[in-house]
Parts: structure tokens; sequence; C-alpha cells
């Protein structure tokens, strides 16, 4: 009876161990998906407003992305923050996806039976990623 009362009621006395199990397979999707909202949310902020704050770069330099004007190089970084909004969007879209076909078929056994195999696997990667990402920040 590690579920809270609310929860019980939701899941069917049979289901009650697929739903644990599927809980814990989720977390580090839900986590990874957290993050790529963060960093997206702060990647889109910096780019499309405050861009000419953020960047001190000379833009003299041929090779500058955008250059030789800090309104040059702020549209050409703005125009890639924008086209990578939906990779974002796509990859949390996923991992929701993903999230929600791992608890239906725990709970109900419907669905492919690779898909509790494939979690394991972005579950390890996600945490791999999280604790790298944790330890250079």
């Amino acid at each position: 009876m590690l579920l809270p009362h609310s929860l019980r009621t939701l899941v069917a006395p049979g289901e009650r161990r697929g739903a644990r199990v599927a809980a814990g397979l989720t977390v580090p999707l839900g986590a990874l998906a957290l993050l790529v909202a963060l960093l997206a949310t702060l990647n889109e902020v910096r780019v499309l407003f405050l861009y000419w704050l953020t960047d001190r770069g000379s833009y003299a330099d041929p090779d500058t992305w955008g250059g030789p004007t800090l309104a040059g190089a702020w549209a050409v970084h703005a125009a890639l923050g924008l086209l990578l909004l939906p990779v974002f969007l796509g990859l949390m879209v996923g991992l929701r996806r993903l999230a929600g076909l791992v608890k239906r078929r725990l709970a109900t056994g419907e669905g492919p039976t690779w898909l509790v195999p494939v979690t394991v696997l972005v579950d390890l990667a996600v945490v791999a990623f999280l604790v790298a990402f944790v330890r250079q920040v």
C-alpha cells in the first residue's frame, strides 16, 4: 500500500504492481523532459531577447555568423533558435508518448513487448546524461 489513497482508486487491484513499476520507469523520462523544457526556454529567451547582453564577440571577424554587425549576428542566432524549437518540442512529445505507452503496457499488457526493454535502456542513458550534466555544472 505504497500508493496514496487518491492513486489507489485510479488503479485496479491487479494493476497496482504494474503501475508502480511504470511509475519508476517513467521518472527519468520526466526528468529529461523537464531538463529539455528548461534548456529550450533558456535558449529561446537568450537568443530572441537577450543576445545583445550575453554575446561580447568580435563581429568584424569574417567567420562570425551574421557579422559584421550585432544585428546580423542576432538575426542568425534567433533564426537558428527558432528552427531548434520544433526539435525540442518533438523530443518532449516523444518522451511523453513513450511514458504513456509504457504505463499502458505494464498496467494492461497492451502494446508492443519491446517497450519495457527500450525504456530501461533510455532510462540508463538519461541517468548517465543527467549525472554528466550535473557534474559539469
